[in-house]
């Protein structure tokens, strides 16, 4: 349960699903994460039935990140098998390969099952083969294309599921697309955001920002998906035109070795601030001057949601579900994931304050509603 839009919008189903008539329980790999605090009391938490060496090579947060972890920690062996799988068999899931027979399955029957993050394969497997349920439901908060992902190798066991939520139109056509079959179990189930408590959040202090200066916000993971090592090459175009602004990051990953050496590459240590994490990210959301989202994939962004619901004018580049959140040049800015592309159009926030104000007055004219979302999961259970 780390700090990422995945935990953040299952711990808003979760606050949705009414207590008094369902028992819910949270079953992780590994029962850690700044959101653990953040389950309701009245919600049972597990780990999964594995042993140390196995969930060592389940490759949490992918193979680069887990040979970067083994590494570190001197597992020499661990990381060169990681390597051998992917560059050298060409395994293009290589905790697929597990001796699945050997693992426990869950003891108690359920009503329902759901495997959370279809981009998690081993889970999607776990709740194919070991758990029994009446009905079986996986989540599709990721694409496919860009982010090169092939599910192909999950057929046998997406086939055992009843259902599939995904995130955004986008992600629903691309997984009909690949399996027509499943086109009438397929349903979009946008991440259900509550506007009344970020609002209700953004009110804490924070002393972060210069407000003498232009304040620019992005918030994910340091992880090369979110596209940070592109947003620091148009740090420094922007510094180099003579802007005054500084631009910060909420969030923390294995690539931040990577990003602070490019930082101080460029000379950018006052102006590319990586703030680390932060449980509540919305004061800084309210008090800046313009969000950007500089992911190279997506499936719908809670992140550009949450920017969405305080009005603040944006800057995003195109993934999945983009299209489906800011309409280009009428309440944000959609750019192609490029480094004068992205440049330019901060720039033109940056240089026009009227354009800012009528993004934040269009977001507003527009309101924000994603209806009844929370009532699907519930009537399809019903059903």
């Amino acid at each position: 349960m780390i700090c990422g839009g995945v935990e953040k919008s299952l711990l808003s189903l979760i606050n949705e699903i009414p207590k008094d008539l369902y028992e819910v329980t949270i079953f992780m790999v590994r029962a850690n994460g700044d959101f653990l605090e953040f389950i309701p009391s009245w919600v049972t938490q597990g780990e999964l039935p594995l042993n140390k060496e196995l969930v060592d090579e389940l490759l949490a947060g992918g193979a680069k990140a887990s040979i970067i972890k083994n590494v570190k920690k001197l597992r020499f062996l661990k990381a060169a098998n990681i390597i051998i799988k992917k560059k050298v068999l060409k395994d293009p899931i290589p905790e697929m390969s597990t001796k699945f027979e050997e693992i426990q399955s869950l003891e108690k029957k359920y009503d329902v099952a759901i495997a959370f993050h279809m981009h998690m394969p081993f889970i999607v497997k776990y709740v194919a083969d070991k758990v029994v349920a009446d009905i079986k439901i996986a989540w599709i908060h990721n694409d496919f294309l860009t982010s090169k992902f092939h599910p192909g190798i999950l057929k046998e066991y997406l086939d055992k599921y009843d259902k599939f939520f995904a995130v955004s139109k986008q992600l629903m056509h691309e997984y009909v697309g690949i399996f027509p079959e499943f086109k009438d179990k397929t349903e979009i189930f946008y991440n259900i955001i509550s506007q009344e408590t970020i609002k209700k959040m953004s009110g804490d202090r924070i002393n972060d920002f210069d407000q003498n200066q232009i304040n620019i916000l992005s918030i994910g993971r340091l992880d090369r998906q979110k596209g940070y090592d592109l947003a620091i090459k148009v740090c420094r175009k922007l510094l180099d035109k003579g802007y005054d602004f500084k631009w910060y990051i909420i969030g923390e990953g294995n690539e931040r070795e990577a990003l602070e050496k490019a930082i101080n590459k460029l000379k950018l240590e006052n102006n590319f601030i990586l703030l680390g994490m932060r449980t509540n990210p919305y004061p800084y959301l309210e008090k800046c001057d313009i969000y950007v989202q500089p992911s190279r994939h997506e499936g719908y962004c809670l992140t550009l949601a949450e920017a969405r619901c305080l009005y603040k004018p944006i800057v995003t580049t195109d993934f999945a579900g983009a299209k489906e959140q800011i309409i280009n040049n009428v309440n944000g800015i959609i750019t192609l994931f490029d480094v004068d592309q992205l440049f330019n159009s901060i720039e033109r926030l940056i240089s026009n304050k009227d354009l800012m104000r009528k993004f934040s007055v269009e977001l507003k004219k527009q309101g924000f509603k994603i209806d009844e979302e929370e009532n699907k999961l519930i009537n399809y259970i019903k059903e």
